[in-house]
């Protein structure tokens, strides 16, 4: 699975998200996530987490997906790392 993340927010009730778009492989609610490491990261320093909401836009509103998604759909994913940023791939 990796994602592009191009937005970064925050809920009150899921906590961190991030919305994307999947490049590759597909993700599902309560599968295990973790951060790319950038230039000059050491690997054992970057956060994992489990997907705790998985989203999909219909339109300009966000629905909860049931299933799962898959590489070419633009998801938001609640439950992130708190350090994910604009740029990053999960």
């Amino acid at each position: 699975f990796a994602l592009a993340v191009v937005s970064v927010g925050s809920d009150s009730y899921l906590g961190r998200t991030c919305t994307g778009r999947i490049v590759s492989g597909s993700i599902s609610v309560g599968d295990g996530v973790s951060l790319l490491a950038r230039e000059g990261q050491q690997s054992d320093e970057l956060p994992s987490s489990s997907v705790s909401g998985l989203f999909c836009y219909e339109g300009v509103s966000r629905k909860p997906m049931e299933a799962f998604a898959c590489a070419g759909d633009c998801v938001t994913l609640a439950g992130v790392p708190e350090s994910v940023a604009v740029g990053d791939t999960i």
